[in-house]
């Protein structure tokens, strides 16, 4: 009776180890495969000085950022532009000095703000694709002014992911 509960143990332990490994090996493939299936859309968390908020969102047609102002002073002129790649085809979303209600805003410093920036005609992201973004902000500062715009602090940031 000994030898027959000690054949099962090892029975056990022979093949409960294998399939342990031989499920550690399939998670690591699917996550290698596919991150953004277990990792999500994200973007960086910090935009320059700026709090980038995980509430930030990137749909077929547009992009909306959650930022918050960490410079301690009021900005303005703010102007966003967005690039990158749709499935590795190289896109530009919204380029610089367009206008809409991504740019010429204000933001006062720890406040939180909401920016909305419409794709351009013609430009999307297809459901389903993945997507690379990366988002520069330029803007003004009381002691910069309405400088040139060439003198203003650009920030940059990435954001990637799967638009649904």
């Amino acid at each position: 009776m000994e030898h027959r509960g000690q054949s099962a143990l090892e029975y056990l332990m022979t093949y409960g180890w294998a399939l342990v490994v031989i499920v550690i090996a399939v998670a690591a493939l699917v996550i290698l495969l596919n991150p953004s299936q277990i990792q999500g859309n994200r973007c960086d968390t910090k935009l320059g000085p700026f709090a980038l908020s995980a509430e930030s969102s990137v749909l077929t047609n547009k992009a909306t950022f959650v930022l918050t102002n960490g410079l301690g002073v009021s900005i303005n002129y703010m102007d966003f532009e967005l690039s990158g790649t749709d499935n590795g085809a190289a896109e530009t979303w919204f380029p610089f000095d367009t206008a809409g209600t991504c740019n010429d805003a204000t933001l006062a410093p720890n406040v939180t703000g909401n920016y909305t920036c419409n794709f351009t005609a013609g430009n999307t992201i297809g459901s389903g694709d993945q997507y690379d973004m990366t988002v520069k902000l330029r803007y003004a500062t009381p002691n910069v002014g309405q400088a040139a715009v060439a003198d203003r602090p650009v920030v940059t940031a990435k954001c990637t992911g799967k638009v649904v």
